[in-house]
């Protein structure tokens, strides 16, 4: 009877909203229930809200939405201050609604004319809606094309940071293959500063591509990449607002994978390498995850 051939590329995808009868894999912290596909867009639309409104402040010069409010009102001279003024930026930044993508697509909206009143002034802000790290946080399953848009786009961007920035490093991580480590792979892992929402697209999109190619140790050694950017002690002032919530949305939304098995055998071997992955990935800082990768059917 021939041995039994166990693939060594792993067939997987997010188990976010998604039904089957395939096992799932948890790949980060504990079994924790999926968020809902609204849930998760809500959450992002939270922080693309927080995001433009801390970049209105910074534009404007101001601390907070009563500044803002102050300067965009002066030009309304029919409008009295106390009693007109929208009180609308400081729930912008505090709790992230109202969405500002969906205000800005609503015709019938009163909150609308603020905010584009106060884009018209710094209409470059309004491009932080469309910048990829949104879609790339949808843990919706993206194609080959989409990525590479995002890629793309992306490279645009971070050309620019890298330019500022004095120092750019990166990890590599050698990773054996087999139970005898006579063979490795490297894995480069690029890293910027930890807390900059530049290292968090950046890292987003690593993850993704290989979501998108397959490759669920590079996805794992990624994964807990993203998690280590929760855990930073000063965080960029543009990325606190997601930190609180960040770190239990990646784990809901990214940490749960369905592995689809080739033949009887592959969900067991593709979780004895992500253990020996797990411990051959050296944690640098942080506490990145408890527990051994496990599985449930």
């Amino acid at each position: 009877m021939a041995p039994v051939m166990y693939t060594d590329l792993a067939v997987f995808s997010n188990a976010f909203d998604c039904a089957t009868d395939l096992p799932v894999v948890h790949l980060v912290g504990p079994n924790l229930a999926s968020l809902t596909k609204r849930e998760a867009a809500r959450q992002i639309e939270r922080w693309q809200t927080q995001a433009l409104t801390q970049a209105l402040f910074n534009s404007w010069q101001v601390c907070n939405g009563y500044q803002l409010e102050q300067k965009l009102m002066i030009e309304t001279s029919h409008l009295d201050f106390q009693i007109d003024r929208p009180r609308l930026f400081h729930r912008m930044l505090a709790r992230g609604e109202p969405a500002v993508a969906r205000e800005l697509a609503r015709s019938d909206s009163s909150s609308a004319p603020w905010i584009r009143r106060a884009l018209s002034r710094s209409p470059e802000v309004e491009d932080l809606l469309y910048e990829p790290t949104w879609r790339l946080l949808d843990p919706s399953p993206m194609s080959y094309i989409e990525w590479h848009r995002s890629a793309e786009k992306t490279q645009q961007l971070g050309m620019s940071v890298l330019d500022q920035q004095e120092k750019f490093a990166a990890w590599i991580v050698e990773l054996p293959i087999d139970q005898k480590g006579s063979e490795a792979l490297e894995y480069f892992i690029p890293r910027s500063h930890g807390s900059s929402r530049w290292g968090l697209l950046l890292t987003l999109l690593q993850l993704r591509r290989w979501e998108v190619h397959g490759n669920l140790i590079a996805y794992y050694l990624q994964l807990l990449e993203l998690m280590e950017r929760c855990n930073v002690p000063v965080p960029d002032p543009h990325f606190a607002f997601m930190l609180p919530a960040l770190k239990g949305y990646l784990t809901s939304c990214f940490s749960r994978i369905h592995v689809g098995p080739t033949n009887p055998g592959n969900v067991e071997y593709q979780l004895a390498r992500l253990i020996r992955a797990r411990k051959e990935f050296i944690v640098v800082r942080g506490d990145l995850a408890s527990g051994e990768p496990s599985v449930t059917r």
